[in-house]
């Protein structure tokens, strides 16, 4: 009944084009900003509306959900976030509440690739493990899925290593590329466009990008059995709910036409979860509570 809903909506289309802004909470070029491009051109084929991709990043990713959260006016604000908007919001100093957002869809799993320059003293997983040197990892941000990932790491390896936030993906492979920094977790649709070393990726199979690179469950790390990054569009809490069911309609059309859309950006797509967002995330909100027990997120 809900996809036949979706389709008539889709099918009427909404009473007048709208300019939508699409908000991207971190800097340009990493997995949220992929997603975002692909999110604006699926929707700007299948609907009326017109689309603008803004960022507003900054402390993790919680300035742009903050923004969005707090949008009450009549206008449709979404929003592409990973894990990072569910570890900010459960800090105590929080801005936000996951409840203030509308949830709109769960656009996948980002599988993570664990990387290093090439030049780097620790350019085997091996060498990586055995160190007994500082090993100098860089993120996202505070609080980012990628930062989670190299606390997990730590402490599922003892490795001796030391965060180094950014503000962005793009500014972290700057100094990985520059052999500033030591490693980084970063997704693998970033890192198939880079020179770098990928030393393992994320989940419990390989990916198709690197296919003789093997999982950290591979090579004997446990706490990765799972992605530990993913993507949902989620929308201000007073979004037109007319809209945001023609962005829903629009958004299966688009991967029924073409089920690998996401796909070539990195981001694995689980249909049945598609449109079960809010359970998605009180389930992932449960999750990372129990991460954050283990690691302290400064």
């Amino acid at each position: 009944m809900k996809q036949l809903i979706l389709s008539l909506v889709l099918l009427f289309g909404t009473a007048q084009a709208e300019t939508i802004r699409i908000v991207v909470p971190f800097a340009p070029g990493g997995a949220a900003d992929q997603a975002a491009r692909v999110v604006e051109r699926a929707l700007t084929t299948h609907t009326q509306n017109t689309y603008v991709i803004e960022y507003r990043a900054g402390a993790g990713g919680a300035i742009g959900a903050n923004y969005v959260a707090k949008s009450r006016g009549s206008d449709t604000i979404l929003l592409i976030h990973s894990l990072a908007v569910v570890v900010n919001s459960l800090q105590a100093d929080s801005m936000y509440s996951l409840a203030e957002f509308e949830p709109v869809a769960t656009i996948g799993t980002v599988q993570l690739a664990l990387i290093t320059n090439p030049k780097s003293a620790v350019n085997t997983m091996p060498k990586l493990l055995a160190t007994r040197d500082p090993v100098f990892f860089g993120s996202s941000g505070n609080g980012a899925a990628t930062h989670i990932a190299g606390e997990l790491f730590r402490i599922n390896t003892l490795v001796n290593m030391i965060h180094v936030p950014y503000r962005g993906e793009a500014a972290a492979l700057t100094d990985i590329l520059s052999n500033n920094i030591t490693v980084l977790f970063t997704s693998v649709g970033v890192a198939k466009d880079q020179p770098v070393t990928v030393l393992a990726v994320t989940g419990i199979r390989r990916n198709r990008e690197f296919s003789q690179v093997p999982t950290l469950q591979e090579q004997g790390i446990r706490g990765f059995e799972t992605s530990p990054n993913w993507l949902v569009l989620l929308a201000n809490p007073t979004a037109d709910q007319h809209t945001l069911a023609v962005i829903r309609a629009a958004l299966g059309t688009a991967l029924r036409e073409d089920p690998e859309l996401f796909g070539r950006v990195g981001v694995d797509i689980d249909r049945q979860q598609l449109y079960n967002t809010q359970q998605f995330m009180n389930s992932e909100r449960q999750r990372v509570q129990k991460i954050l027990s283990r690691i302290q997120i400064k």
